[in-house]
């Protein structure tokens, strides 16, 4: 494939449930691409649609109305071969050993035996599972579960991975090597990437577009970027007596956000470096000790935030 073809074509896709308090639309009406070989992370709250979506990418529910495309030669059978699967909550032999599980999971892939056990030590090494070797998969804690389960989707060396809330139940060392594994996949391989998570630091490092989901429907589809330069910068600063301080800009400048947060006065607008001067010149005057000032970008949990509330 050419660089930024589509790899899977979203259109016009609504998901409905019927329930007691009448029809509810988990997923309303919406469209959207992806490239082959970058990575999308989905965001939204709990029930905002990401786990519907992504289960009908999956072929595991239909949609109430639209369809979605791949754009890979071959039948369903043979798109959904070449698709790892990391489901929200997982599911697993719990009376087999891992390298056993995996070397299964890898032959229901059409893998061979030598290469699946090859991949599989590979995969048990690089997640710190391979002293759990003799263990059965139900002593198991929840963060060793969620790398077996990462694991087996990697087996079959799939173009396209999708993965929901894969970090939920990983400790930081986990997280990194996940991370780590993601940004490999999609530089160095070429593999197509699109996870949901709640973890938007973890997105900030990795993803290339950004999706956000509001009540079953995207309100922002964008690459990470632009969505990061449309943010508001923010000015940081320490002082004594943060509570008259803040009252004093908030009267004397219109800002789109003054707050304090922790030991500081956090200050938020578009061009705020502009007005440092004549924000730091009001505090002096106010008679107040000006101890630190920091000026940084909001975070893409921050942007997210602001999004969301529009």
């Amino acid at each position: 494939m050419e660089k930024n073809e589509t790899i899977i074509e979203v259109n016009n896709i609504k998901k409905y449930f019927k329930t007691r308090k009448g029809l509810f639309k988990a997923v309303d009406d919406i469209s959207f691409s992806i490239n082959k070989g970058k990575v999308y992370g989905l965001v939204g709250e709990n029930g905002s649609g990401k786990t519907t979506t992504i289960k009908m990418l999956m072929g595991l529910i239909k949609p109430t109305f639209g369809n979605v495309k791949f754009n890979i030669a071959g039948g369903l059978t043979k798109i959904y071969s070449k698709i790892g699967y990391v489901p929200e909550k997982p599911a697993l032999y719990g009376d087999m050993l891992p390298l056993d599980y995996l070397i299964y999971m890898g032959g229901l892939s059409g893998m061979d035996k030598d290469k699946a056990i090859n991949y599989a030590q590979e995969f048990l090494k690089n997640f710190d599972l391979d002293n759990a070797i003799e263990k059965k998969i139900e002593t198991f804690s929840s963060g060793m579960k969620q790398k077996l389960l990462i694991i087996q989707a990697l087996m079959h060396d799939p173009e396209i991975l999708i993965l929901d809330e894969p970090t939920t139940a990983l400790d930081p060392i986990g997280q990194k090597q996940l991370l780590n594994v993601i940004k490999f996949l999609s530089e160095k391989k070429g593999v197509t990437i699109i996870i949901s998570s709640h973890h938007m630091e973890e997105l900030e490092m990795i993803v290339d577009y950004v999706l956000i989901f509001d009540a079953g429907k995207i309100i922002i589809n964008s690459d990470i970027e632009s969505l990061k330069k449309g943010s508001s910068e923010q000015l940081e600063i320490k002082t004594t007596n943060l509570e008259n301080v803040a009252n004093i800009l908030r009267k004397k400048f219109n800002l789109q956000s003054t707050t304090i947060i922790d030991d500081k006065i956090v200050l938020s607008a578009k061009g705020i470096d502009k007005l440092r001067k004549s924000i730091l010149e009001t505090i002096i005057s106010s008679g107040e000790e000006l101890i630190s000032v920091h000026t940084s970008r909001k975070s893409l949990w921050s942007v997210v935030m602001e999004k969301l509330k529009k």
